[in-house]
């Protein structure tokens, strides 16, 4: 089988595969927010970007704690 692929389709391929991910990271962020009350500047916005990144072992925690 030959088949080759091009830089575009690898990178539309990823932004098909990231697109769930980022939107699912986002809702959370914007849901669970209690962590955040007390950060303030470049803090805060590394906090949410963190947050957004892993959020599924933030679910993950969340799920086993409560």
């Amino acid at each position: 089988m030959s088949y080759e692929t091009t830089i575009a389709e690898w990178v539309g391929t990823a932004l098909i595969v990231l697109a769930p991910y980022l939107v699912i990271g986002i809702v959370w962020a914007a849901t669970h927010t209690a962590h955040l009350s007390q950060t303030h500047g470049l803090d805060r916005i590394l906090s949410t970007l963190g947050t957004i990144a892993v959020w599924p072992v933030l679910l993950l925690t969340d799920v086993c704690t409560t």
